[in-house]
């Protein structure tokens, strides 16, 4: 595994047998959207993440998922080829939730949390449910069934 040195205090991480192939002229930028830093460089008229770098060729309409989160973890046992339907199924929990817990939120009208999911731009309603964690439970199942292996889980390691 190699550091390298970005700017603002960052650093990214690749393999050993990454580094020719990865080349030089990389800096840290903040993505707002994200909450994190990506390594980037100027290419061309446009910019590169050191990720797709890393995982090239990537197909056209396909991007790199960071699959740890981490998005200056650019080491190979870290990444994969995803569409940008399952890069979001990956999505972290969103800053403002109130519940502590992805897909879950609190319904006054009834005063029951409520356990939801968005599926091929529709929004699936799981049900209602007098526990968060219990709640919680029933979106990871339901994650786990339309999303597979990107699902981003409240409970990962429970089966």
């Amino acid at each position: 595994m190699i550091k390298i040195e970005l700017t603002q205090g960052q650093y990214a991480l690749i393999d050993d047998d990454d580094l020719e192939k990865v080349g030089s002229g990389w800096y840290a930028m903040f993505v707002e959207s994200v909450g994190s830093y990506y390594a980037m460089r100027h290419k061309g008229k446009g910019l590169e993440t050191m990720a797709k770098a890393v995982m090239a060729p990537v197909p056209r309409g396909l991007c790199v998922d960071h699959i740890n989160h981490d998005t200056l973890d650019n080491r190979r046992q870290n990444l994969r080829i995803a569409t940008r339907a399952q890069n979001q199924h990956n999505k972290r929990i969103n800053k403002n939730n109130t519940s502590g817990y992805k897909g879950v939120s609190w319904s006054a009208r009834l005063n029951k949390w409520q356990a939801g999911i968005r599926f091929k731009n529709k929004n699936i309603h799981i049900g209602y449910y007098y526990d968060p964690e219990f709640a919680a439970r029933k979106y990871d199942e339901k994650a786990r069934q339309l999303f597979g292996e990107f699902a981003f889980l409240n409970f990962p390691d429970q089966e």
